[in-house]
Formats: structure tokens, C-alpha cells, sequence
């Protein structure tokens, strides 16, 4: 296809709160000056889980989306279901 590819195994950790490490794959159509040591990672770490939960609106957002039935007056099926 013609595409500058350039590719690098970085730890997730730089972005999320979990140690994994990811292949990040960039591809540019005409030759261009990257370099990936040219970017700034955010330190390993410092992203916790409550933070990304924590945000404006998230505490709605999941009452609205992940309530339980029963918090939500809904009905709650016991019966099993059919097998296919």
C-alpha cells in the first residue's frame, strides 16, 4: 500500500491503570520525520481507575446505565431460559 509504517511495543500503564503491553502501529503516506522517542509519555502509573470514574457526570451516567433492576422498579424475571 505504500504506507511508512513505524511500530512500537509500549506499556499500557503510560495510559491506563493496568500493566499490558501494547504494539502501537502508525503509518504515514508520505515519508515523514517521526520519531517515537520525540514522544512524551505520561509517567507509568500515574493514571488511577478512580479518576477515570470519578469524572463530571459519570455517577449519573451509571445510575442511569448499570442500576440494578430492582433500584430501578423494573421487573426481574426468575424463569430459565429457553435453551436453543
Amino acid at each position: 500500500m505504500g504506507y511508512h509504517i513505524h511500530c512500537k511495543v509500549i506499556d499500557g500503564a503510560h495510559f491506563v491503570p493496568q500493566h499490558r503491553e501494547r504494539i502501537i502501529i502508525v503509518g504515514f503516506r508520505e515519508p515523514v520525520a517521526f520519531d517515537w522517542d520525540m514522544l512524551n509519555l505520561p509517567e507509568k502509573n500515574q493514571i488511577k481507575l478512580g479518576s477515570m470514574l470519578c469524572c463530571p457526570g459519570f455517577r449519573s451516567l451509571a445510575r442511569q446505565n448499570f442500576a440494578s433492576p430492582q433500584s430501578q422498579n423494573l421487573s426481574v424475571s426468575t424463569e430459565k431460559p429457553l435453551a436453543l
